[in-house]
């Protein structure tokens, strides 16, 4: 309970930090270009669509470009066997632009600064950001306060994404509606960055601070992490775990907000519990081991979706049974439901209290009056306790029936009973 409330309130938290990062976009935006509107005039580069994902071809030959507006234009090589044959861009300023229905594709941006600026419906093919800065902070003429300090952020929206960013500065950016698409974050810091509405396939995290980042309302297919140190993640890290689709005949039933659509429903569930269980661990490595132990649970919840027949059946036991060892209450539960079971069996297969025998029977049996039959079933009720518990001996079973029952009760409180320990202790040792 505590951790749903916990994640509402993260949830919440990373819509409300996207908001703010396009009203900061915005004003960020608005803020330069009337400082800068006679050093920097607006200015515009349109090409057009020539066929297929082919459109007129753009040089970056300026060391500099501050305003400027592309607009179905293609950068980069057409074609590139490796990434040796990829187009190099070094060094290059590239601040309050706007890129629009553009093919980025096999080229290397090295030590170049994107900061407010905006990609909207870009194919990114074969792109490595390397050593890029994507946000800088501002502080606006006449404002010296710590909280007048804010982030020119670039936005990344309705875009696809095929490459690697590495060693670089992604700070208080948006990605929303990107499908990454065999991608990489390498040595990145993606500190209070959010991504919102994306795919991610074959998407890999390999030593970065993911402090207050946020991954919320996504299609998580496969996101692993190959780091060789570890990933930064702290308590505002938000990583979304639901399955947005829902099954209908072995598919998906509708496409989700990412515009991604399921071919197997079975097969997405069964991924996505493998990209949660990374982030589990993930989240055991930063030493949030109630984080990692929540992921843990829900990855099997997601597992289990995919799970049919004896699987499923022994899935859904773990689960009701200890919560896949993660809700001690649970086991708890199963523990008193179980007791008072074997309590209602035992009126019909038979105990002696104290020398007084009761046993019911369905068929060609007395009638017995309420208030007998509730007094018998709180016998057979106590025998149920202490049988499954620290056994008394003064009540005892009758019958071979009663003996195997009773057997069988004490052999499954035991169990439930040192399950319900081990993991109580696993929470206190967090």
């Amino acid at each position: 309970m505590f951790f749903q409330k916990k994640y509402s309130r993260l949830s919440d938290e990373i819509i409300n930090k996207k908001n703010l990062i396009c009203k900061n976009g915005e004003q960020v935006y608005n803020y330069y270009a009337d400082v800068f509107k006679k050093d920097y005039p607006k200015q515009s580069v349109n090409g057009k669509k020539l066929y297929l994902y082919t459109n007129t071809t753009y040089e970056l030959n300026q060391s500099q470009y501050m305003f400027y507006s592309f607009d179905t234009v293609d950068i980069g090589r057409p074609v590139a066997l490796s990434e040796t044959d990829y187009l190099v861009v070094e060094g290059v300023r590239i601040n309050y632009c706007s890129f629009q229905n553009c093919n980025i594709k096999n080229i290397i941006f090295r030590n170049c600064s994107f900061s407010g600026t905006n990609f909207s419906s870009i194919h990114f093919d074969h792109v490595i950001f390397d050593s890029c800065f994507f946000s800088v902070p501002v502080i606006e003429n006449g404002r010296a306060r710590t909280d007048d300090i804010y982030y020119a952020p670039t936005i990344f929206k309705a875009c696809t994404f095929v490459g690697t960013f590495l060693s670089c500065d992604i700070k208080h950016c948006l990605f929303e509606k990107v499908c990454f698409i065999l991608s990489k974050f390498e040595k990145c810091s993606l500190q209070a960055s959010v991504l919102n509405m994306c795919a991610l396939s074959s998407v890999d995290i390999k030593d970065c601070n993911l402090s207050s980042f946020g991954i919320s309302n996504a299609d998580i297919l496969e996101l692993s992490f190959s780091d060789e140190r570890k990933s930064i993640a702290d308590e505002n890290t938000f990583i979304d775990f639901k399955v947005n689709s829902k099954k209908e005949k072995n598919k998906a039933e509708i496409m989700t907000t990412s515009g991604w659509k399921s071919s197997s429903f079975d097969d997405m569930c069964l991924k996505k519990a493998k990209s949660v269980k990374a982030v589990s661990r993930m989240f055991e490595l930063n030493d949030l081991s109630d984080f990692g132990g929540e992921y843990f649970y829900q990855s099997k919840l997601i597992e289990r979706k995919a799970l049919h027949k004896i699987p499923k059946l022994v899935s859904t036991f773990e689960l009701a049974s200890c919560g896949y060892g993660e809700r001690p209450l649970f086991t708890m539960i199963t523990i008193i439901v179980i007791t008072f079971l074997f309590g209602l069996i035992y009126m019909f297969t038979g105990i002696n209290a104290d020398g007084s025998s009761i046993k019911y029977t369905i068929i060609g049996g007395q009638p017995v009056g309420f208030f007998k039959t509730i007094t018998d079933y709180g016998q057979c009720l106590y025998f149920s306790i202490i049988t499954g518990t620290i056994g008394y001996g003064n009540y005892d079973p009758v019958e071979i029936l009663s003996k195997i029952i009773s057997s069988l009760q004490m052999i499954l409180g035991i169990g439930l009973f040192a399950l319900w320990t081990g993991c109580i202790f696993r929470k206190i040792t967090r």
